[in-house]
């Protein structure tokens, strides 16, 4: 039992469901989008809330976690993400989901936290696994969010969300009983700043650091300008509906947290990270093209299955780079930082990939996506 809620894997747990309520929306928003009466811009400008809210509370959440502790800031961002599931579950038109989404995005701030949790508990050695096991739990809450989305979907929209606010309330309980401090008093000491915009900044003047969260930045919009929308794309492309969108979340889902929580660590001790993600991120390039210009079912899941075969690595080893080469007492500033780029991407991605989606066919935001990832290959040489 002891080792069953060890902090790993209640960190484990606590991302995990985070971003069950981050991809259980996403089969169902053609079924918001009917129910409030609305276009894709605005179900996509919802969507968009949740980064927007992130960028900002992302590093002020780790900024705190370093002055105050980890613990207590989980705890409140936790609560947080129970408060917005039962938005989700309540919500009567699309200013509440707006405002939901927002406080999932605030709550969201976890993420960055867990990182900084996981960078205390961890050698530098193990720092980049480590952050594999957080990227497998995002990829693996992404796996079970649009199932319980796409299954209980076809009930409305309340079931799914209500059954994530559930998931997060346990959650909440079982960080409040087992999951202990990490950070030491001296270390807290010296972490007395709060991140603004001229901290991002000079984080991204340090040589190592800066690379890896452009890197970080890029990668997050590429999939932000397709995933709001791929249901949508399959809808017009392949004529499925909520069920079938929900297993192919779910399939890449598997695909990524496998890559995630077992390829990481593996391929760094094999190839070193600068090498593994000149490998990764063509391959990645592959897929977006594969999927993009995909007319059957056996194009599209190769596509699919290079894509995340190839981005799935980036994440990870660009957090452990950030990581690395952070002084400890700006663990939780750092990784808040490196939250807030992959954010920035996420708020432009949705809009962009939306109205190119719009107004230039179903191919586009995937063509945009590997020439953005084209761009990130470049400046690794």
């Amino acid at each position: 039992m002891k080792r069953f809620f060890s902090p790993k894997f209640l960190i484990f747990l606590i991302v995990f469901i985070n971003l069950i309520g981050y991809g259980i929306l996403f089969p169902i928003l053609a079924l918001y989008e009917k129910a409030f009466n609305v276009g894709p811009f605005l179900i996509a400008a919802a969507m968009g809330a949740y980064p927007i809210a992130q960028f900002f509370s992302g590093p002020i959440l780790g900024a705190l976690s370093d002055r105050f502790g980890r613990r207590p800031l989980l705890i409140f961002s936790l609560a947080g993400t129970v408060l917005a599931f039962l938005g989700f579950a309540y919500a009567q038109n699309i200013l509440i989901l707006f405002l939901a989404r927002f406080i999932d995005g605030v709550s969201g701030g976890n993420v960055s936290i867990s990182q900084a949790y996981m960078a205390d508990i961890t050698s530098k050695e193990e720092r980049t696994e480590g952050m594999g096991i957080i990227s497998g739990a995002i990829s693996l809450g992404f796996v079970v969010g649009p199932v319980i989305g796409g299954l209980f979907g076809q009930f409305g929209v309340q079931l799914p969300s209500l059954i994530a606010a559930l998931f997060a309330f346990i959650n909440l309980i079982l960080v409040i009983i087992f999951l202990p401090e990490t950070e030491k008093e001296e270390v807290r000491q010296k972490a007395v700043k709060l991140v603004i915009f001229r901290e991002i900044i000079r984080a991204l003047k340090i040589e190592k650091i800066g690379l890896a969260l452009l890197l970080f930045f890029a990668v997050q919009m590429t999939w932000s300008l397709h995933l709001p929308i791929f249901s949508l794309f399959l809808d017009q492309r392949f004529m499925v509906g909520t069920l079938i969108a929900g297993l192919l979340f779910a399939y890449r889902g598997i695909v990524s947290s496998f890559v995630q929580l077992f390829l990481v660590g593996r391929g760094v001790k094999l190839f070193g990270e600068t090498n593994l993600l000149r490998l990764a991120i063509p391959v990645m390039i592959v897929g977006l093209l594969l999927t993009g210009l995909s007319t059957s079912w056996l194009i599209l899941i190769i596509g699919l299955t290079l894509m995340e075969l190839g981005g799935d690595f980036i994440g990870p080893v660009t957090n452990g780079i950030v990581s690395k080469w952070a002084k400890p007492e700006e663990q939780g500033e750092m990784m808040g930082i490196a939250s807030s780029m992959g954010s920035l991407g996420r708020v432009f991605g949705p809009y962009l990939g939306g109205a190119v989606f719009q107004e230039f066919g179903t191919s586009m935001p995937f063509f945009l996506g590997a020439g953005l990832m084209g761009a990130g290959l470049m400046l690794l040489f």
